[in-house]
């Protein structure tokens, strides 16, 4: 087996946004924070509005794109586009689970709530709708992922999926346990956020506030290659490397929130 990468250079805006919030530990409400991280670390600000970080993405395709791997469709637009997607879901699911602690037992839909709809909201205010409907197929991966037992970190990469017939009991389980979740909640979130985004977190809910046993990631990795449309296995480099990378979003999105103190 390919040695796996252990994490691509994500460029320099966002690093320095993450020490100014741990340095500082400001009290933010949750748009507040939501916008600082977007606009520092997601997208770039211009004068006509946001736009894709190309030159951040660009580095990490380039390096992606040196392995031995020939199948890839170097699409540069694309893969930006794409990785952004994936970042937001990934950030979503950290503020998610963090938010999801028994500290904030009671009080976890004051702050899992606004995220969604802020998040709708600010593609929507600089046209990129398109984004928000790529994360749509990265929640369904999301979705996908916890119908899966957890994985050993061994054995994430070589063995993702279980036996067929004990895969079709473990999601049977969770898909009991789903629908029990989402009865009540889907009816109550719609109301006050609307059924898109309701629809949406109710998918990241359902993962209580677990990345790194159940095979997220990898999930998210396979809804990238099939959108890419990248002819690559779960053991290449390339693969490993795009897993890689999104545990990156996801850590570095975790830290960012912890390390602030929020209001609502």
């Amino acid at each position: 087996m390919p040695k796996r990468r252990n994490t691509h250079d994500l460029g320099s805006a966002g690093q320095v946004f993450l020490n100014k919030l741990l340095n500082r530990r400001k009290t933010l409400s949750v748009e507040e924070f939501c916008q600082s991280f977007y606009d520092s670390f997601v997208f770039l600000p211009t004068a006509e509005g946001r736009r894709v970080h190309r030159t951040l993405w660009d580095k990490v395709l380039d390096s992606l794109m040196s392995t031995e791997d020939s199948s890839i469709g170097p699409d540069h637009t694309l893969f930006g586009d794409e990785l952004t997607a994936v970042q937001l879901e990934a950030f979503g699911l950290a503020w998610m689970h963090n938010f999801r602690l028994e500290k904030y037992a009671g009080s976890e839909e004051q702050y899992i709530l606004p995220e969604i709809v802020f998040t709708k909201r600010y593609l929507e205010q600089y046209a990129l709708q398109g984004i928000w409907a790529a994360m749509g197929a990265y929640n369904e991966a999301v979705g996908e992922a916890i119908l899966h037992p957890r994985i050993e970190a061994a054995d994430r990469v070589a063995t993702p999926l279980i036996s067929l017939e004990d895969q079709a009991r473990f999601a049977a389980e969770r898909r009991r346990f789903q629908k029990d979740l989402m009865v009540g909640a889907m009816e109550k979130w719609s109301q006050v956020i609307g059924s898109d985004c309701a629809s949406h977190l109710l998918k990241r809910t359902s993962t209580r506030h677990d990345w790194g046993g159940r095979p997220i990631a990898i999930f998210l990795a396979l809804a990238l290659i099939k959108r890419l449309r990248w002819g690559i296995g779960l053991e290449s480099e390339v693969f490993m490397g795009i897993e890689a990378v999104i545990n990156r979003l996801y850590n570095d999105s975790k830290a960012a929130i912890e390390s602030v103190i929020l209001h609502v």
